[in-house]
């Protein structure tokens, strides 16, 4: 059999013997990101018909020539029916945030355009529309599966670990009970019932000195195959109005803590740039983002300064930024946004950073969506 992602040749059909991928998630990865395309293909709007053309061509002629044949000197107000539409007035995605939840400011504005995403190993976090081709960034940690996080994870679950305690337990009760049985033996002079004794708690000594790395390993194991099942699902990401997607394709920055994956609409809100050179300290700030799920939640700071956190420059704002927050837009007052929220210092308030657009700009430009 002849692997389909790296070309090796072996007799087991299930898993690739050099690659390590499993045939059959591989095979359903494909299958679901054709669909995806077939879908983003036939969403396109259908062209006009040759008769729909020369309809509007006649009908654009009537109208002009009716408009040039008024009176250059009438200064009386037009009729409603007789004004030209608006040439801003939204459409597509715009339109249906613009009806479904009109901003009442620049910061509501931004908030339209704020995406809500879900993983398929259960992790939340934001990310928010950067232009109109429905381009959206968000962190890299919030979309990808990172083992290590998610071994930890699985170590504070204590569903997960209920069954090694009571083993454990079990383990410890039996050998005090063999030590107690051992020095009465010992007591007795009944030599050959305390050297069975002592093998036995010798072995049982043994048991629970490996068992730490025997749950490690079982850990491991279980994360393993999580990883497997997720890397070829979904992300889950949806609108303030509702509007939920399944995007598979997503561009992870080499460089930066950044991802970009583009919606299937056209037309969307956006929230526009600014360079943080612009900005002075103490400018006021704010966030949007889904805290422990909270969608949409709205907190306010200020412009702390700038630091360098591990060779790369962050913005620091004592905007609160919380699990949740993370990839969602900290913006001004005006509703630019001057960068993606990604962390807070550990064990402090009231101290958290975020990337520049300026790198977000830079990266954007070596993805093609």
């Amino acid at each position: 059999m002849e692997c389909p992602k790296c070309g090796h040749h072996q007799e087991n059909e299930v898993k690739c013997e050099n690659c390590d991928i499993y045939f059959a998630k591989y095979q359903k990865y494909l299958d679901n990101k054709a669909s995806f395309s077939y879908q983003k293909t036939n969403s396109k709007t259908p062209k006009k018909s040759s008769a729909g053309k020369v309809f509007l061509i006649v009908m654009l002629g009537l109208f002009f020539l009716y408009f040039y044949q008024q009176s250059p000197t009438d200064t009386s107000k037009p009729s409603v029916k007789n004004q030209l539409i608006n040439p801003t007035t939204p459409s597509g995605l715009s339109a249906q945030l613009a009806r479904s939840h009109p901003p009442k400011n620049t910061v509501e504005q931004a908030r339209n355009a704020t995406v809500f995403i879900e993983t398929a190993w259960d992790t939340l976090g934001s990310g928010f529309i950067i232009n109109e081709q429905c381009d959206v960034v968000t962190n890299r940690h919030v979309v990808e599966f990172n083992v290590d996080k998610n071994i930890q994870s699985q170590q504070s679950s204590k569903a997960f670990y209920d069954s090694y305690l009571v083993n454990w337990q079990g383990k410890v009760d039996e050998l005090n009970a063999l030590k107690s049985q051992y020095k009465q033996a010992r007591s007795k002079n009944q030599k050959s019932k305390a050297k069975q004794l002592a093998k036995r708690i010798e072995q049982l000594v043994a048991e629970i000195n490996t068992l730490p790395e025997t749950m490690k390993s079982s850990i491991v194991k279980k994360v393993e195959d999580q990883e497997w099942d997720v890397r070829y699902k979904s992300l889950k990401v949806s609108l303030i109005n509702g509007n939920d997607y399944d995007i598979y394709d997503v561009h992870l920055s080499e460089k930066y803590d950044l991802a970009f994956f583009r919606l299937p609409e056209q037309n969307c809100p956006f929230i526009e740039s600014m360079r943080y050179r612009n900005i002075p300290q103490a400018t006021k700030l704010y966030t949007v983002g889904s805290p422990s799920g909270l969608r949409y939640t709205i907190t306010a700071g200020v412009f702390s300064g700038l630091r360098k956190l591990k060779g790369t420059l962050m913005l620091q704002t004592d905007a609160p930024i919380n699990p949740g927050n993370s990839g969602g837009p900290l913006i001004t007052a005006n509703g630019l946004a001057i960068g993606v929220n990604t962390s807070k210092l550990k064990n402090t308030h009231g101290i958290g950073f975020a990337l520049p657009m300026d790198y977000v700009i830079d990266e954007l430009q070596k993805v093609q969506l």
